[in-house]
C-alpha cells in the first residue's frame, strides 16, 4: 500500500503559466517478482520520501470549467538522514464547481538521483483545490 500527503501553493504569472511550490510526503511498499529460464526472484521493500520542489505549471484552458494542466520541476528529496536532488513531472484535470473550488485528479512521476541509480515512482492523486482570489 502506498500513500501520500502534500500541499502546494500556486502563483499565476499569466492566464496559462504559473509557478507552484510543493511539499509532500510519499510512503509505500514495493513488491516485485520475475522469472526467466527457470530462475526466479522477488524483491520486497518500503520507501518514504519528503519532497520540497518548485514547478512550472501550464494550464491549457484557464477560462473553462474543465481545465487540463501539465507541470514539471525539481527539488530536494529527503529520506532519514539522506537528501538527494530529483525531478518530477505530471498532469491532471481540474473540474471547477465554483469560481474558487475545483475537484482535481492527476498523476505525478518522480525521479530521485540516488547512489548509482535513480529511484523512480509514479503516484495518482485526487483532491479538492481551494483558490484565494479569482480563477
Amino acid at each position: 500500500m502506498t500513500y501520500s500527503f502534500w500541499g502546494d501553493f500556486r502563483y499565476g504569472l499569466n492566464r496559462n503559466w504559473g509557478l507552484m511550490g510543493i511539499v509532500d510526503y510519499q510512503a509505500g511498499d514495493v513488491e516485485a517478482s520475475a522469472g526467466i529460464a527457470g530462475l526466479s526472484g522477488s524483491v520486497s521493500d518500503t520507501y518514504h520520501w519528503t519532497n520540497v520542489s518548485a514547478d512550472a505549471i501550464l494550464t491549457l484552458a484557464p477560462d473553462k470549467n474543465t481545465c487540463p494542466y501539465f507541470f514539471f520541476g525539481g527539488g530536494m528529496y529527503f529520506n532519514d538522514d539522506v537528501s538527494k536532488p530529483g525531478v518530477n513531472l505530471g498532469g491532471g484535470i481540474e473540474q471547477f464547481i465554483q469560481d474558487n473550488l475545483a475537484l482535481d485528479v492527476g498523476t505525478r512521476y518522480h525521479m530521485i538521483f540516488t547512489e548509482g541509480d535513480q529511484t523512480k515512482y509514479l503516484n495518482v492523486y485526487g483532491g479538492v483545490n481551494f483558490y484565494f482570489g479569482a480563477k
